[in-house]
């Protein structure tokens, strides 16, 4: 049965019917019969007449209210793809009645409740799933119905996103971003390009600046398509580069002194005497003192494939003179008869020592 129906009863000269419900599970509006259960129903037909008509006979019908069958509707694609959000599923009834739905065969998840079911495919894998959904009487007004619907959950999609960047030459490794929509791992691998690097999953580390394309790829699983691959291009800029030279002032000395300037690069600076009136030469950080006084240096870095020129530091420095000391071994008391006596001095310089008499009683006639 419907849960409602129009009546409709008329005479012959068309003059209007009143309808009287005298038993069974029925309301009555104006001409709906709304039904409230099953059984018997009994109504009464009656028209009183008018100036023209007599009353009519009184009709009394009778019927019985069966329940109805219901159908149960899927609205579910014949395919659904495997992914990781749950996919809607909209099962209807043709008595509005509530279906409640279960998975018979395969595997998922049935999530939520009519009519806001959901099917989950994540953990599980593909294949033909069975869905059985059920419907109850409805107070007895329908008989109970139940439905299978089957479905094939195939491979999802796999979309990989890779969008880098321009970077700066960095010697510490560089973690791209690369995703794939099934959320599994991207390969990354360098397939042209001037410039070089390697990687270790998502992490790149460079070799060489210039350009660099790289190929993003995910080979799928038994849930997942393989992903079509993505080839994009991005340039590892050269970094800039600075000098730290602080030189204090010495003191000679014969032995080499070592320049302690630093480029934050790493890479060996280059000295250059470009003034002074101090006498230097210059073997990479080795520094030799030829004449002490003032000394201007230069400090530059050329750079490399990853590093810019650095900018040039002059620095200015005083070499002062060094302290010596001078050995002499005291004379021993000698007899006016001794006409000639060898002197013998040195210093810690390692120069000559010279001798001047401080009496007018000897000559000094050489010094060694």
């Amino acid at each position: 049965h419907p849960l409602a129906t129009a009546l409709e009863a008329v005479t012959d000269p068309g003059l209007p019917v009143t309808i009287t419900i005298v038993s069974g599970p029925v309301t009555l509006s104006g001409d709906e019969l709304t039904f409230t259960g099953v059984g018997n129903v009994e109504i009464e037909l009656s028209q009183p007449g008018n100036v023209n008509y007599h009353a009519a006979e009184t009709i009394e019908v009778s019927f019985v209210i069966s329940p109805s069958d219901q159908i149960i509707t899927f609205d579910i694609p014949q395919e659904i793809p495997y992914s990781t959000v749950a996919f809607p599923i909209t099962v209807t009834t043709n008595s509005g009645q509530t279906a409640v739905v279960s998975i018979v065969s395969g595997k998922g998840t049935i999530i939520g409740a009519n009519p806001l079911y959901q099917f989950s495919s994540a953990g599980d894998a593909t294949g033909e799933v069975t869905l059985e959904a059920v419907v109850g009487t409805g107070g007895g007004l329908f008989n109970p119905a139940f439905e299978q619907f089957s479905f094939t959950v195939v491979k999802g999609e796999n979309v990989i996103s890779f969008e880098p960047v321009d970077i700066t030459y960095t010697a510490a490794p560089v973690t791209l971003t690369a995703e794939s929509s099934s959320a599994l791992s991207v390969n990354l691998t360098q397939t042209g390009g001037s410039g070089e690097v390697t990687f270790a999953n998502n992490e790149m580390t460079i070799i060489s600046a210039g350009t660099i394309e790289v190929m993003a790829s995910q080979a799928g699983t038994e849930n997942w398509n393989e992903a079509s691959a993505v080839t994009k291009t991005f340039t590892i800029l050269k970094a800039d580069q600075s000098i730290a030279f602080n030189p204090g002032n010495i003191i000679y000395t014969p032995d080499p002194v070592t320049l302690t300037g630093t480029a934050d690069s790493g890479l060996p600076l280059m000295y250059e005497k470009t003034g002074g009136t101090g006498a230097v030469t210059l073997n990479g950080a080795e520094m030799t003192i030829q004449a002490a006084g003032t000394v201007e240096l230069t400090v530059s870095q050329a750079g490399n494939t990853n590093w810019n020129a650095a900018a040039s530091v002059i620095r200015n420095f005083t070499i002062a003179k060094a302290t010596q000391t001078i050995d002499f071994q005291e004379l021993e008391s000698i007899t006016k008869t001794v006409t000639t006596i060898p002197l013998s001095a040195s210093s810690s310089s390692a120069l000559t020592v010279s001798f001047v008499s401080q009496s007018g009683r000897t000559v000094i006639t050489g010094y060694n």
